[in-house]
């Protein structure tokens, strides 16, 4: 008789799948697919619908231009080292490195890291770094801008408050924290992609806590389900 247990500690798909239904039921914080084949797990962190890399590659830039930038468009400088908060396979950070003197994005996952590597092996001027998943592996206030998008909503409250606490530290004096997160709390750690989620009056918590300057919000940019902050590390 074959034993399922020993089958699926085995056969690394199994393991994944197994892996897979922990998350999807809440028994797993962090699944083995997060550290899988870097197509699958690029298709599943980043929604792709569509087989076009070029398409895929182009909503980088719209995310950049429509949801990221225009909130600091009064102070942002091409000089800026700016750095991505989960980078994921690099989708932002290519038109970032167009805009910007130097680019670092951050990942815990190896995949994501060594893919990323890959797309951007032309641009002279972008970085992109492993990470533990909570700090960031960078002097402090080296930073000009910090931004993450589709991230957060990933990770549990220690893990963001850590990189709340990193990111003041890395940032310079002035310097700005822009991030997106998911505020339906109603169906806080049910999703199957999209468990944590935070209300506007925990993030001003987070903000407040760790000394920053809050300086705009936006509800449903994006997405309905999404809220957007600015803040900004005191001169």
């Amino acid at each position: 008789m074959v034993n399922i247990k020993v089958l699926i500690q085995r056969c690394p798909p199994l393991r994944k799948l197994r892996d897979l239904l922990l998350w999807m039921r809440g028994g797993s914080e962090n699944p083995e697919i997060w550290e899988g084949d870097r197509r699958w797990l690029r298709e599943i962190t980043y929604s792709r619908s569509s087989t076009n890399e070029k398409d895929w590659a182009q909503t980088g830039h719209r995310w950049v231009e429509s949801w990221i930038l225009p909130a600091i468009a009064s102070y942002q400088k091409p000089s800026w080292h700016v750095l991505e908060i989960g980078c994921g396979p690099g989708r932002i950070l290519v038109p970032m490195a167009s805009r910007f003197d130097r680019v670092t994005g951050i990942d815990f996952s190896a995949d994501m890291v060594q893919y990323a590597k890959h797309r951007l092996q032309s641009y002279s001027n972008v970085d992109v770094i492993q990470n533990d998943g909570a700090t960031i592996p960078l002097p402090s206030a080296s930073i000009d801008f910090v931004y993450s998008v589709i991230a957060f909503q990933h990770m549990n409250l220690d893990t963001i408050t850590a990189y709340f606490r990193e990111a003041y530290r890395v940032l310079r004096p002035g310097g700005v924290f822009r991030f997106q997160t998911r505020r339906d709390v109603e169906r806080r750690n049910v999703s199957l992609l999209d468990r944590y989620f935070l209300s506007k009056e925990e993030v001003d918590k987070l903000a407040v806590a760790h000394g920053f300057d809050i300086i705009s919000y936006e509800q449903g940019l994006g997405h309905p389900t999404w809220h957007w902050f600015t803040l900004r590390k005191p001169r």
